[in-house]
């Protein structure tokens, strides 16, 4: 069995790497797409910003802080995506991808918390 440090390091890598990939989308320069879907950008940044809260909130166990890893972090790293996002050549930081942002990372922590509740019968924040 893996030690405790390395557990550690499993667990939260997925988020870091997840993390890092946002961060690679954010900063690389995109040309304008060839069909214009309305508010699909908006809804990658909920499901991107859903995933990395839940991928965050892996590693908690009972009695964790599924509002920090699962929502408030998550939230937190939308605004610095976005303020990045204005110093972008062909980006622009929009108020409304913040928004889809925080609320993937709501919805995030929502599903942490059902999660959490119906595994460990523990109900949290």
């Amino acid at each position: 069995m893996p030690s405790s440090k390395t557990q550690i390091i499993l667990y939260k890598l997925p988020a870091l790497l997840f993390a890092l990939a946002i961060l690679f989308l954010a900063v690389t320069p995109i040309p304008e797409p060839p069909v214009n879907v309305p508010m699909s950008d908006k809804i990658a940044h909920f499901g991107a910003f859903m995933l990395l809260g839940i991928l965050a909130a892996l590693p908690l166990r009972r009695g964790g802080r599924p509002f920090m890893w699962a929502f408030l972090l998550p939230s937190v790293y939308g605004v610095i995506i976005e303020l990045i996002q204005s110093r972008v050549p062909n980006r622009t930081a929009e108020f409304m991808d913040f928004v889809a942002d925080v609320l993937g990372a709501l919805a995030a922590y929502i599903i942490v918390v059902i999660y959490v509740k119906y595994k460990y019968h523990y109900l949290v924040e």
